[in-house]
C-alpha cells in the first residue's frame, strides 16, 4: 500500500468524534435516568411519574443496549473496524424498541404537555445516518 492509500481523510475523524460524543451524551442519559432521586421522581408530574415507574425491565434494557451500543459503535468506528456497522444496526434497533413502549405502549405523548417527539426523531435520524455513514466508510475502504 502507498502512503495515499493509507491516508484516512479528516472529516472521517471530526464525523467520528461527534458520533462519539453524542453517544457519550446518551449513555451520561441513561446512567441519569436509572440513578433518579426520590426528590427527581416526585417533581415529575403525575402522569409521567407513573409511566416512569411502570416502564418494564425489557425497555429499560432496549435504552442500554441502544445507548451502550451506539458509543461502542463509535468506538469501533474511531478504530476502523467494519464492526461498527452492525453494531450500530443494533443501537438503531434497540432504540425503535425502546420509542415502541415509550410512544406506542406507554403513549408518553398524552402524558406530557411537553413536544416530546423531537428529541426521538433526531436520534432515529442520527442512528441512521450512523449506519449509512460506517457504511459509506466500508465502501471507501476505510473500515477493516
Amino acid at each position: 500500500m502507498t502512503t495515499s492509500e493509507n491516508k484516512v481523510p479528516v472529516l472521517f475523524w471530526i464525523i467520528s468524534a461527534v458520533l462519539l460524543a453524542w453517544n457519550a451524551l446518551g449513555v451520561m442519559a441513561y446512567l441519569a435516568d436509572v440513578n433518579q432521586t426520590p426528590e427527581a421522581l416526585a417533581a415529575l408530574d403525575p402522569a409521567m411519574r407513573a409511566i416512569y415507574e411502570s416502564r418494564p425491565a425489557w425497555a429499560i434494557g432496549a435504552f442500554a443496549i441502544a445507548v451502550f451500543g451506539g458509543f461502542v459503535a463509535s468506538i469501533l468506528l474511531l478504530m476502523r473496524r467494519k464492526l461498527a456497522t452492525k453494531v450500530f444496526i443494533l443501537s438503531l434497533a434497540s432504540v425503535l424498541v425502546q420509542q415502541l413502549y415509550s410512544f406506542g405502549i406507554a403513549r408518553v405523548q398524552d402524558a406530557s404537555t411537553e413536544n416530546v417527539m423531537i428529541l426521538p426523531a433526531v436520534i432515529v435520524v442520527v442512528g441512521i445516518f450512523s449506519i449509512w455513514y460506517s457504511r459509506s466508510c466500508e465502501t471507501k475502504g476505510l473500515l477493516n
